[in-house]
């Protein structure tokens, strides 16, 4: 694993090969069954955010896209963050 992070209720590790593994409640990232084919290779960084409750995670892409998993309460602040980012690299 290259780094792990973690909201209230779930956690994502960044493996070194840029995949990503989840656990933890579905409903606040746990799960990332819907965008689990964006997660296999090329993740440069996880960003977590909540909002009240409600969590989710963005990863920035090497192909400077982001994936989003989690809350939908929480996902404009999580790709804000993984916007930021990408700007920086």
């Amino acid at each position: 694993m290259s780094s792990i992070y973690s909201n209230k209720y779930a956690f994502a590790a960044l493996k070194a090969d840029g995949g990503v593994i989840t656990w933890g409640m579905n409903r606040d990232s746990g799960d990332k069954s819907k965008v689990k084919g964006h997660l296999t290779t090329g993740v440069q960084s996880i960003c977590r955010h909540c909002e009240g409750t409600d969590c989710g995670f963005a990863g920035a892409k090497s192909d400077d896209t982001i994936v989003y998993w989690g809350a939908a309460s929480a996902k404009s602040g999580a790709v804000k963050k993984a916007c930021k980012s990408l700007t920086k690299s």
